[in-house]
């Protein structure tokens, strides 16, 4: 047995070079599929106060993960506070949107914001994002990142844009 292996030693090396690597290779996707994948997102639509404290949000808009969706959200204003970076004061919210895909997948996440004043009627916002729920392909999706936007209440439009990381559970 051992004249084999020496005279096949290099073959079998081969061989078992060849499997151990196309084994890391089939592994490569599922370790990948259940890692933080980068997730990107735009989205664009109305922004329309539905009382003195809550604005509603709907849009459209396009993300990785998702491609094109629809979505529609709720923020929830706070009182006003000395939070911009040039001391000004404003507008903590949590906002809670939802991205449906156009099979009708969705994801859900809540945006913690400081809306702050650039104008008479508009707001420059920035914060922080994280997964609240999700269905289909989303059910099981777990991610968090940071968003930017802003919104000209005298149009009643608005604009976002949103960064950071889905992660399958």
């Amino acid at each position: 047995m051992s004249g084999v292996i020496s005279k096949h030693g290099g073959t079998l090396a081969l061989v078992l070079a060849t499997a151990i690597a196309a084994g890391l290779v089939a592994l490569a996707p599922a370790t990948a599929a259940s890692g933080d994948a980068p997730f990107e997102a735009r989205l664009a639509g109305t922004a329309v106060y539905t009382t003195p404290t809550t604005v509603a949000f709907h849009s459209a808009g396009n993300a990785t993960h998702l491609g094109r969706f629809a979505a529609g959200g709720v923020a929830a204003l706070g009182p006003p506070a000395g939070s911009c970076p040039d001391g000004a004061t404003g507008i903590p919210n949590v906002h809670t949107e939802t991205f449906t895909a156009s099979d009708g997948d969705e994801l859900v996440i809540r945006m913690v914001n400081v809306g702050c004043p650039t104008g008479p009627s508009t707001f420059h916002g920035s914060g922080h994002w994280a997964v609240v729920g999700g269905t289909g392909r989303f059910a099981d999706v777990t991610g968090s990142g940071t968003c930017e936007g802003n919104a000209d209440f005298a149009t009643g439009t608005f604009e976002l844009a949103l960064s950071g990381a889905l992660n399958r559970r």
